[in-house]
């Protein structure tokens, strides 16, 4: 939890505080335009730094996701878990909601390494074990729709493969669940 509360708000915090006095304060002074265009600035950059640390922790504690079933206490169930509080916690909260219905979200989850199609539209970012998506080109997910590539059968978590055709439509409140 403290990846999902603490790190991500006292990240921002942190940035925020020493670009407003070491980079927008001293460029800025007297000009109020300048300090809002510098400060909108700081804070997209805050929000791409945030995502590029839940990039790097996806790669670093999780590699390849790979189909599989294991114990749901196991230490690859806890890093999986941690990975997507990660996301959620880093780039979910800053600025992965304000992305849906733009081209830019494909662009982040395929860092993390979701396959997405070309003219792919996307209201929703609620996909967990990302090398498991794979969404072919012109599909639409609307929002409140999920692709969900795990499930837990107590005491077990399996992850498989989802596919998500061309041109699907996937209407709102919907999962898309992996074949047994």
């Amino acid at each position: 939890e403290a990846f999902n509360i603490s790190i991500p708000t006292a990240l921002f915090i942190t940035l925020a505080s020493y670009c407003m006095e070491v980079v927008v304060q001293p460029v800025t002074e007297g000009s109020w335009t300048i300090a809002f265009l510098y400060s909108v600035l700081v804070v997209l950059v805050i929000d791409f730094i945030q995502i590029a640390l839940a990039v790097v922790a996806k790669w670093t504690l999780m590699g390849r996701y790979r189909p599989t079933i294991k114990p749901m206490w196991s230490w690859w169930a806890i890093r999986t878990e941690a990975v997507s509080v990660m996301f959620w916690g880093m780039a979910g909260k800053s600025i992965m909601d304000e992305m849906r219905g733009t081209p830019f979200l494909p662009w982040v989850l395929r860092a993390f390494g979701t396959k997405i199609g070309k003219g792919v539209y996307m209201d929703m970012d609620d996909i967990t074990e990302f090398d498991f998506g794979t969404i072919g080109d012109h599909a639409n997910l609307h929002a409140l729709c999920a692709l969900q590539t795990h499930l837990y059968a107590n005491p077990l978590m399996e992850v498989a493969c989802i596919h998500v055709g061309n041109y699907v439509n996937h209407v709102p409140g919907h999962f898309v669940c992996f074949d047994d």
